[in-house]
């Protein structure tokens, strides 16, 4: 039966993704991740995009696959590819905030993928030495500081602020 068999899949997929992100090094916890948790996160969050696309799901839920395959390649400091990891989720936040190809940056109206992708895209680039990479970067840390004064923003201005700024340090 189809409808058990993607049953099955989504929970597989939930799986994939939430142990990819566990495995991922921005969060404040007390586990010392090393580079083989970083390749086994790369290639489950890989199964997690495989996933998505054979469930047709919606362009956040790529986002965030893409999010977690971005992260991983970049503890492994292979920065080009997370770096068209993390264009690939802004590109499905952007896509599912129906904004159109003329985006500059994000403001502090956007959504939080919007911003926080917006941020790690502009941490890649300033690995690469790419000059737009710490404005871009800064952009996303200044929206979540303003966030910080809105009640109904702060959890993800905290979430967003330690994901980035935690990846700054380590990576």
């Amino acid at each position: 039966n189809q409808m058990l068999a993607n049953q099955w899949t989504d929970k597989a997929n939930i799986h994939c993704f939430n142990v990819a992100a566990n495995l991922a090094d921005c969060w404040k916890d007390q586990f010392n991740r090393e580079k083989r948790h970083f390749e086994k996160g790369l290639e489950i969050a890989n199964r997690a995009i495989a996933f998505r696309e054979q469930l047709n799901k919606g362009d956040n839920s790529k986002s965030m696959a893409y999010w977690v395959k971005g992260k991983h390649l970049m503890s492994l400091g292979r920065y080009e590819e997370s770096e068209a990891a993390f264009t690939s989720a802004l590109n499905y936040d952007l896509s599912a905030a129906n904004l159109s190809g003329d985006f500059d940056a994000p403001s502090s109206e956007s959504t939080f993928g919007v911003v926080v992708n917006f941020g790690f895209v502009g941490l890649a680039k300033v690995r690469l030495g790419k000059g737009e990479g710490q404005s871009q970067f800064d952009k996303a840390v200044e929206i979540f500081q303003d966030w910080l004064e809105d009640e109904t923003k702060k959890g993800d201005a905290e979430v967003g602020l330690m994901e980035l700024e935690e990846s700054a340090r380590l990576n």
